[in-house]
């Protein structure tokens, strides 16, 4: 063919073949082929490298895209979020414009990505926090101090030593508080485990996980937070009557899967639930000074007691860290006082399950009670874990020291008050006389510690009684057998005040009589005729309102004003008439009581 251009040629066939036998264009269909000369392959055609979004891709172009690619794969230039833009929005026909999240077409998918999410986290409530939540459960302990005794079995490997504080059950295991609104409330597992053992399990599948598994309780399962369900779910997990079987060392605590574990709550179970049992006996070991009354000693300084025994029911798994014995005395004898286990000769650590009766060395009590006139007895109190046991001897202690209350009697200082102080201000002392309801007015120094006549009344312990007690056995300090003293007995108090025409008695208890003296007066056969005994006035009998007590014509010789004296306890007024105690020998005052078979006085005094 001709080497001819024509540039305006058109209308070409769909079918042009290039050269003589050469290589045909076809259009097949709208699709241009370039095809063999028979037509019955295909054969290549070569382009330059396409630049525009239509043009034809060669394989060379095609092949270092596909390796670029591939580079940037291996070299993890791509191979995530923090390398790979977002890309042309425009060219999508989209816009990245009036988002929540102000975002370029050149924005790192993973810039992307947190910033959304930090708008989503401040729309999401925060989720319970994780099982459990830095806490542990605390086991409450029973009984009073238990530390260790030694030799315990130690099921947990603790660590604990004999002698150290513990938590003490007796019983299941249950925790005390609660560890309260964790999660996730909706999966993982939760397992109790007593020792490293799980003794009791459940999964958690977000509802219907409320019960007790072997002694884990889950409660309280509910969407978190409340005012916004739908997010989270938590749970209230406690131990409750878990079981445990042997006496000694345990350890309990509850893990889960889908959270953590707490630590090891050791504690302690104790077979000895009772209390603890005492003896005891008791002895004088130093009688001190002693104080008289009576006739009878009373321990008054410096005296103590030996007090011996047994305990029982030391210990189980654990003993009481304290002291186990206290002795105490009646009526502020002494103080209480308090015996540790050295002092008792009780070794420490005390070996596990010493239940049996343990003697102690005897415990020395001092009798230290001031400002009394009393008698009282002795109590031990022994303590272990699980509570206290008392025992009471029957031996009565006499104490007499400092000055008597008024709540007590004593012989030689029967208060005497409001009275004036002329010629002295003494209290009222006891005198001997003879016996008899109204003997005559000769009267005898009394002496505390010589022995009673047969008639008379005792004061012993702050009592003035009619006394016919056996004070060798059953008391200390011992004193004198009164067993043989009569059935009726006396007692006259002395007192100096004047001028004085009336006075008071006060007096707790019963008597039989009372009878009022003024020495130089009532036994004044002029003055007072018919006074009984020829020295005596009649407390018993009301004041004829004349004259003196027992004057001419009162035969009755009464000397009560209003409220006459009747054997009980009460207030008295007592009336001298017309007479005074300044006209009394030394002006003095005599009361005389006497006293039958079961009668005392417990307070008695002489007031205006």
């Amino acid at each position: 063919m001709a080497d001819i251009k024509n540039f305006g040629l058109v209308g070409i066939a769909d079918d042009v073949q290039l050269g003589k036998a050469g290589p045909r264009l076809k259009v097949n269909n709208s699709v241009v082929e370039a095809r063999t000369s028979d037509e019955t392959g295909l054969v290549n055609i070569r382009a330059a490298n396409g630049v525009a979004d239509s043009d034809v891709v060669v394989v060379s172009q095609l092949t270092n895209e596909v390796n670029l690619l591939s580079n940037a794969i291996t070299n993890s230039i791509v191979s995530d979020g923090f390398h790979l833009v977002l890309g042309n929005a425009t060219a999508f026909g989209d816009s990245w414009a009036n988002g929540a999240v102000p975002l370029t077409d050149t924005v790192k998918v993973s810039d992307a990505v947190d910033k959304m999410n930090l708008i989503l986290g401040k729309l999401v409530p925060a989720s319970p926090p994780t099982f459990p939540n830095s806490q542990n459960f605390a086991i409450t302990s029973v009984g009073s101090s238990p530390v260790l005794a030694s030799g315990v079995t130690d099921y947990t490997s603790s660590g604990l030593t004999a002698g150290s504080s513990v938590t003490r059950i007796t019983g299941t295991v249950s925790s005390n508080n609660t560890i309260a609104q964790v999660g996730p409330g909706d999966s993982g597992t939760m397992s109790l485990y007593l020792d490293g053992t799980v003794v009791g399990s459940h999964t958690l599948t977000g509802s219907g996980d409320n019960g007790t598994y072997s002694g884990l309780v889950i409660a309280g399962q509910a969407a978190y937070p409340a005012a916004t369900p739908g997010f989270w779910t938590s749970v209230n997990v406690s131990v409750s009557a878990a079981t445990v079987s042997s006496a000694g060392i345990h350890s309990i605590k509850v893990g889960d899967t889908a959270g953590g574990s707490t630590a090891n709550t050791v504690f302690v179970k104790d077979s000895m639930t009772s209390s603890p049992v005492v003896t005891d006996g008791v002895a004088q070991n130093s009688n001190g000074t002693v104080a008289y009354s009576s006739g009878v000693a009373h321990y008054n300084t410096g005296a103590s007691l030996s007090v011996s025994g047994k305990i029982s029911n030391l210990s189980g798994q654990t003993y009481y860290n304290g002291n186990p014995l206290a002795i105490s005395g009646s009526n502020s004898i002494f103080s209480t006082q308090s015996y540790s286990y050295a002092t008792l000769g009780i070794t420490t650590p005390i070996p596990q399950n010493t239940t049996a009766a343990t003697t102690f060395t005897p415990a020395i009590v001092n009798v230290n009670g001031t400002n009394i006139a009393t008698s009282g007895t002795i109590t031990l109190t022994a303590t272990n874990v699980n509570g206290t046991g008392t025992v009471g001897n029957s031996t009565i202690i006499l104490v007499k020291n400092g000055t008597a209350p008024a709540t007590a009697v004593d012989e030689m200082s029967v208060p005497v008050t409001g009275l004036g102080s002329s010629p002295n201000s003494n209290n009222a002392i006891r005198v001997g006389m003879a016996t008899g309801d109204t003997p005559s007015n000769s009267r005898t120094t009394w002496v505390q510690s010589a022995s009673l006549n047969a008639w008379d009344a005792a004061v012993v312990g702050g009592v003035l009684s009619c006394n016919q007690t056996n004070y060798t056995t059953g008391y200390l300090p011992a004193g004198p057998n009164l067993s043989s003293q009569n059935s009726t007995q006396y007692v006259t108090f002395a007192f100096q005040r004047a001028p004085l025409s009336l006075f008071k008695i006060n007096v707790t208890g019963t008597y039989a009589g009372v009878w009022i003296s003024l020495p130089g007066v009532s036994d004044n056969s002029g003055t007072s005729p018919n006074a009984i005994g020829g020295a005596w006035w009649n407390a018993f009998k009301s004041y004829n309102g004349a004259g003196v007590p027992g004057g001419v014509g009162d035969t009755l010789a009464g000397c009560a004003l209003g409220t006459v004296m009747s054997g009980s306890t009460g207030i008295f007024q007592i009336t001298f008439g017309s007479a005074s105690s300044s006209s009394a020998t030394s002006n003095m005052i005599l009361v005389r009581f006497r006293l039958n078979a079961g009668q005392s006085i417990s307070a008695l005094s002489f007031t205006n």
